[in-house]
This record gives structure tokens, C-alpha cells and sequence, in this order.
């Protein structure tokens, strides 16, 4: 949430304070706010975290901002209106994460903080537990992975000799670098993290999931130390793969929008390419926006291997639908079902199987029949069609 300043309009019965935006609107406060020992016509800034302000800084139409890029004399600032430029005021330095006040007239007025607030996270203190995870090998076989051989193979081939130690140094051997990055590239729902699983699973490597939700921090630098920690950990075993989910809203092409995610692009820079980079990771990042990722990040050494992922076509579906051992009571209508669901995912597909399972457990059987199966369809269309609309 981008930083805003707000004065104690009045205070409930509750004693708990009511807000008053510089445009007028009215917002309830909470128990942060009222731990600072407000009073009505009190100014406070919300950055994260609650603080007393003065009234000095309280204008009309006075918004606040969080710098986010520095260029020379400019600042490029998240707002609630969305992202602006401005240049600092004569006699101000300004550092990432500083707060910003700029008026009506959007011109910069001043930079409330010189220090913003700075993560005081280190390799130890990053719960590594929350990334790695365990796979279960029964479950993570490539003979589980059904539909797009080619992609299959591919996958096959890169373990057989990229995660493989003797093999790795081998190719080291012959002057030949080993991959460091793949990028899976395909639309949601095709398969993409499970390869993933399967291929750490098959070539016994550790096994660490990282997105956007569970690399973000709330202070500066934060997400960029979790990075850095899990690449450490991952060093230390025999050999790890990396899976970066949707890698693009990470590490988003700094030519275009003003993004501070050109901090852990250069994270990924470092273990991928750098002098010390390790030689036992592989990190795996999804994207179905390939165009958006950095293009440091996709030049030689690093992202520099691309498996392409598709929804997958009439024999890839039947395939998909018969691939895992099911208990079924008879002959399932596997073809009409392939042929009445073009255009679906991996993913799609799947889900007819649990709405059949929970149908057959309702009615307390033990296997899936045909009218189940052919019921878990029809529920999983409406779903499907429900979503693709929008409501």
C-alpha cells in the first residue's frame, strides 16, 4: 500500500480515532493509531507502519509518496494515483524507500525520511523451511507427467546430464558450461511446476519454491535477503533446483515501467552468472509473458534454456485423462470426453476427477462409474465456463 497522511477527524465512542484524508474522505483508524496517543486534529503518516507527524506537513491536497527509483536529481515516487517523477527539492538527498509530500500542483514539497526503514534480516534468520520442499517420489515420476511428450523429453534430457554431478563436470571438462537457468514458458495451467517437482524428484535434488507472495518483504531489502538465503542454502546440498514461480512480475524489464525489482534481478545475476555463482542450482522460472522479463536476465549463462508449454490437443487430453491409476467401476468414457474439451488445460482436466471423487464418495461407493465421471465433467464445465466469464 503506497504511504498516506490523514488528521483525527474525531474519536468514537470506543475512543477509537476516524481519519480524515487530505481529499476529505473519512477512513477508521485502528489500534497502531491509537497506541501513538493521538487526539483529534492530530496529523499522523501511514509507511508501513504507523507515526506522529506535525502540522506543518498538513496542507490541503498535501499527498505523500514512497520513492521507489533514484536517477540524479529525480525520484520516481508510488502513489495512491499510481507512479510519478519529480525532481528533489534544492537541498534534500533522498534514499530508496523515503517518503516523499508533494501538493495539489504535484510538485515535491519535501522527503519526510532520510532513512527508510531497512530489513534487518540475515541468512540465518530467513526461514529457509518455508521454500525448500519435500516432494514424494511415488507420486513425482515422469510416467505421471502425461500429455506433450516432446516437452517430456526435454525435460528428461536436461536432468539426464544438467543434474546429474558426474555429468555437470564432465561438460566442465570439456569447456562445456552446464545450464543455470530454463525458463518455462507456457499459458497457466499446463503442467508447469509439477515438470518442475518431477524433475527434482527424478534427479534427487532439493527442491525450493519461490513467489512473489512469499519473497515479498515489507522493508528495503527484504525480499533480496530471502533470495540471497535461499541461493546460499541451495549451495550447500548436492544439488538444488530453484522454481521461481511467474518470474516476470519479479523481474520485470527494467526499460520499461519504473520497477525496484531491478534489486533481485541483480540477485539473480550474481548466482546465476556471477564469479562465485554456484555450480550444483538450477533455477527454474515460469512466465507466461516472456517479452516481460529483464533482458540481463535471458542473455548467455543464465535463463538462457526455453521449454515451451501448450494446452494440450485431442491425444495429449486422452492421454491426461488416463494416465494415473484410478479405481474405476468400468469403461469410462475417456474419448468423449477429449473430444468435448478443447482448449482445456492440464490443470482443467484435473478437475474432473475430483468433482467424480466427490460424487463417489457422497454416494458411498467405491469407484469412480461412468455416470460420475461423466457428472464431474459436466460440473467442471460450468466452472470453467463461469470463470472464462468472469463471474
Amino acid at each position: 500500500m503506497p504511504p498516506f497522511i490523514a488528521k483525527i477527524d474525531h474519536l468514537t465512542a470506543t475512543h477509537l480515532p476516524i481519519l480524515r484524508l487530505p481529499s476529505g474522505v473519512l477512513l477508521p483508524g485502528n489500534d497502531d493509531v491509537d497506541a501513538l496517543d493521538v487526539t483529534v486534529g492530530d496529523v499522523v503518516i501511514y509507511n508501513n507502519d504507523w507515526e506522529k507527524s506535525s502540522e506543518q506537513s498538513w496542507e490541503p491536497q498535501v499527498n505523500v509518496g514512497l520513492i521507489e527509483q533514484i536517477d540524479e536529481r529525480s525520484v520516481i515516487f508510488r502513489t495512491t494515483q499510481g507512479l510519478m517523477e519529480r525532481t528533489l527539492p534544492v537541498g534534500q538527498e533522498a534514499e530508496l524507500g523515503n517518503v516523499v509530500l508533494f501538493n495539489e500542483s504535484r510538485e515535491l514539497i519535501e522527503v519526510r525520511k532520510r532513512t527508510p526503514p531497512q530489513s534487518s534480516m540475515s541468512e540465518e534468520t530467513v526461514d529457509i523451511t518455508s521454500f525448500r520442499k519435500e516432494l514424494d517420489l511415488d507420486r513425482h515420476t515422469w510416467s505421471s507427467f502425461a500429455g506433450s511428450p516432446e516437452t517430456l523429453q526435454e525435460a528428461r534430457d536436461i536432468i539426464a546430464v544438467h543434474a546429474n554431478p558426474n555429468a555437470r563436470a564432465k561438460l566442465l571438462d570439456l569447456g562445456v558450461s552446464p545450464v543455470r537457468g530454463i525458463l518455462f514458458e507456457g499459458p497457466p495451467g499446463t503442467g508447469k511446476t509439477f515438470l518442475a517437482q518431477i524433475m527434482a524428484a527424478q534427479s534427487r535434488a532439493s527442491f525450493y519454491l519461490v513467489t512473489t507472495a512469499s519473497l515479498g518483504g515489507r522493508l528495503v531489502g527484504e525480499s533480496e535477503q530471502r533470495l540471497e538465503a535461499i541461493y546460499a542454502d541451495a549451495a550447500k546440498q548436492d544439488m538444488s533446483i530453484i522454481f521461481v514461480d511467474e518470474i516476470e512480475v519479479l523481474t520485470k524489464d527494467r526499460a520499461g515501467e519504473y520497477d525496484h525489482g531491478s534489486r533481485l534481478v541483480n540477485v539473480f545475476l550474481t548466482n546465476m552468472d556471477g564469479v562465485s555463482a554456484p555450480d550444483n542450482v538450477i533455477t527454474i522460472g515460469t512466465t507466461n509473458r516472456v517479452d516481460d522479463i529483464d533482458k540481463a536476465l535471458r542473455r548467455p549463462g543464465r535463463f538462457d534454456r526455453e521449454v515451451t508449454f501448450r494446452n494440450p490437443n485431442r491425444e495429449d487430453r486422452l492421454a491426461i485423462l488416463t494416465s494415473q491409476s484410478r479405481k474405476t467401476a468400468d469403461n469410462l468414457d475417456y474419448e468423449a470426453v477429449a473430444d468435448a474439451t478443447e482448449g482445456w488445460t492440464a490443470a482443467e482436466l484435473g478437475a474432473i476427477w475430483q468433482h467424480a471423487g466427490e460424487l463417489t464418495v457422497i454416494a458411498e461407493r467405491n469407484n469412480i462409474y461412468n455416470d460420475y465421471f461423466l457428472m464431474g465433467f459436466e460440473r467442471a464445465q460450468t466452472a470453467r465456463t463461469r470463470r472464462l466469464n468472469g463471474k
